[in-house]
């Protein structure tokens, strides 16, 4: 065992989370965690990734796993539809028992996805893992930092449907109590047994697991990882530790200086460690010794730095498109590439290009960094940042619970005012109450930007910049038209069909706006020559793996019938083979440039290829704007 290791790896916990912000390193400091687990302990280790856009089987093949160690990129998805298949007749009779659906109803109910598809199965996983899996620590590979705290915070949300469960089988029960046959029933065991494994998760995450929280010594990334610590906190999940991945050496560059110097007080009390910036981690061996060669984090006044640049000076661009002509663009692409930075950049730009139109930049990733980027505290409203230009933070969850709150007070006041047009059903108020509950999973993020379009149709801005949450959640995100028009089809049907105990006719009036704003964003995204007309800017960085992932990205674009004209090519060696005269990276560096550029060309030949040089990241909307200059001819 190395003598310098962070305490969490030299006595791991029984389940050991790997979390961050995208493309700080999680998957590969995961990987080397577990690896390094296996070489100095006995007994078995599990990785497992609850990531949708799994990348272990990239970074570690099979050949090169050592036995003690199993790996499994756990399928939310195809969890879901062994649970759904498994359950569905206890799920069917406890909700025959409890309501006054008929069974085409409910077959058509359970048919739709139950709330919280990645990360109510995410749960269950978790507490497989603390209960079921083989002696040994459990190293997770968590998604992205926003979707990370939703599964954190699941098992609270997994308990209010469990209670609905409970709430559907009062009846059943009573009937029991007055009719003989009292006691656990079956199906009151099924729903008992999943109200404790929600206990033990909730438990287990406070008592038999820690945070491995995974950063960057750059500003926008330790904002980021300390609301992450901040919310764990707020959980009652322990820290472990934090690593600074992809240390830079010394002297530090002035941005990674500034940064630290910035937070070096709560990065001190988080127990941080620096890890090297490795040149190659693509073997077995090289990625179990990555955290043998982790340092405690140096004392503030040793930062030396390097000599500064220019910190507001754009970056290097080759074959730069045109400006985008989108009224509605998104940026997608795998965490960490540079998305908000080039959605923000691309914002600015258009708002100075077109003085007479009104730019909406927005983003639905839970974990937001576009406030930081930009240097403006941003909220779910919309705010100034520039001449034409506001920004807004669409907090999906927040806006799903008005509406559903809003759905709750309607039911209980037509309850109050008529008795439920004299309906004799003990529980149908109950019941009805939590419909609204029954929600399938996104359908939070497609409700926030459908209210969003409202901002296009009503003429209040003419061009709306969408910075995406990354790819696995994105690619999710694709799908959500499709299952939100079957929830509101549904919806609408049980409406109609117990109008005398559902009646709300203020929702209904909303959810029909929400529909037909469906159409205008289907078509937005998928025909170039509708009104408004969308499109779908890719952001990738050199490397295969980001490489891989942005060929599943791009494919499933192509699938979905999107138009996906651009894919910048982020984060690129400055070298004169590629951007011409006035590069200036180290003559070393030429190959890996030349490489990355070729290997996409080769891979995406039929998309425009924009090579966005390695720059310092740009703070605040000068440098933006200079980098909105540059990005576009």
């Amino acid at each position: 065992m190395p003598d310098a290791l962070p305490a969490v790896l030299a006595d791991p916990p029984p389940l050991l989370l790997v979390g961050g912000k995208g493309g700080v390193g999680k998957t590969t400091c995961a990987t080397a965690a577990a690896l390094h687990l296996v070489e100095h302990r006995p007994g078995p280790v599990r990785l497992l990734s609850t990531d949708p856009a799994h990348s272990l089987r990239d970074r570690l093949p099979p050949a090169e796993r050592p036995d003690a160690l199993a790996v499994e990129e756990f399928d939310a998805a195809t969890a879901l539809d062994h649970f759904r298949s498994e359950h569905r007749e206890t799920l069917h009779d406890i909700v025959a028992r409890g309501t006054f659906f008929d069974d085409a109803d409910i077959q058509e109910l359970l048919d739709l996805s139950l709330p919280g598809l990645d990360e109510t199965m995410g749960v269950l996983r978790l507490e497989q893992a603390l209960t079921a899996d083989p002696e040994g620590p459990v190293v997770v590979d968590t998604a992205p930092t926003g979707h990370t705290l939703r599964l954190l915070e699941m098992p609270e949300r997994f308990e209010a449907w469990v209670a609905f469960l409970d709430v559907l089988l009062e009846k059943d029960r009573l009937l029991r109590e007055r009719f003989g046959g009292g006691g656990e029933s079956a199906l009151d065991a099924f729903v008992n047994d999943l109200q404790a494994r929600a206990e033990r998760v909730l438990e287990g995450l406070r008592t038999q697991a820690a945070v491995l929280a995974v950063a960057q010594p750059e500003a926008v990334v330790l904002r980021e990882t300390k609301r992450l610590l901040d919310r764990l906190d707020a959980l009652g999940v322990p820290v472990g530790a934090v690593g600074l991945n992809r240390w830079p050496g010394r002297p530090l560059p002035p941005h990674c200086a500034d940064a630290l110097r910035a937070h070096h007080d709560w990065l001190a009390a988080e127990d941080a460690w620096t890890l090297p910036e490795a040149e190659a981690l693509d073997t077995h061996e090289a990625l179990a010794a990555l955290w043998a060669s982790a340092r405690p984090l140096p004392a503030p006044d040793s930062l030396a730095e390097a000599p500064a640049r220019a910190r507001d000076a754009a970056p290097l661009v080759a074959d730069a498109p045109p400006p985008p002509t989108a009224d509605l663009l998104l940026f997608a692409g795998k965490g960490g590439v540079g998305k908000t930075t080039l959605a923000c950049a691309t914002a600015l730009r258009l708002a100075q290009d077109a003085p007479d139109e009104q730019v909406l930049l927005l983003t639905t990733d839970p974990a937001a960094s576009l406030g930081d980027v930009l240097g403006v505290s941003i909220d779910d409203a919309p705010t100034p940042i520039a001449d034409g230009l506001d920004a807004l933070r669409v907090e999906a969850p927040a806006r799903l619970h008005r509406l559903q709150t809003a759905y709750t007070d309607e039911v209980r006041q037509f309850f109050q005012d008529t008795g439920g047009a004299r309906v004799d059903l003990p529980h149908a108020q109950a019941v009805s109450e939590h419909l609204m509950d029954l929600v399938p999973p996104g359908v939070d993020e497609i409700v926030g930007l459908t209210m969003t379009m409202e901002q296009l149709a009503d003429d209040r801005y003419d061009r709306l910049v969408l910075d995406t949450a990354p790819t696995g959640h994105f690619l999710r995100f694709l799908d959500m038209p499709d299952v939100f028009e079957a929830w509101l089809h549904t919806f609408f049907r049980l409406l109609r069909k117990y109008r005398r105990v559902l009646h709300v006719p203020a929702l209904k009036d909303r959810l029909v706006r929400l529909s037909k704003q469906l159409t205008p964003l289907r078509t937005a995204l998928t025909d170039p020559a509708s009104a408004p007309r969308g499109a779908v800017y890719a952001v990738a960085t050199p490397g295969p793996i980001v490489r891989s992932e942005t060929n599943r990205l791009l494919h499933r674009c192509d699938e979905g019938g999107l138009f996906l004209p651009v894919l910048f090519l982020n984060k690129v060696s400055p070298r004169a083979s590629v951007f011409g005269p006035g590069a200036d990276a180290p003559e070393a560096d030429a190959p890996e440039a030349d490489a990355a550029v070729e290997a996409y060309r080769t891979a995406f030949p039929d998309r425009a290829l924009p090579v966005v040089g390695r720059r310092a990241p740009p703070q605040g909307r000068a440098s933006l704007r200079a980098w909105g200059r540059a990005l576009y001819t």
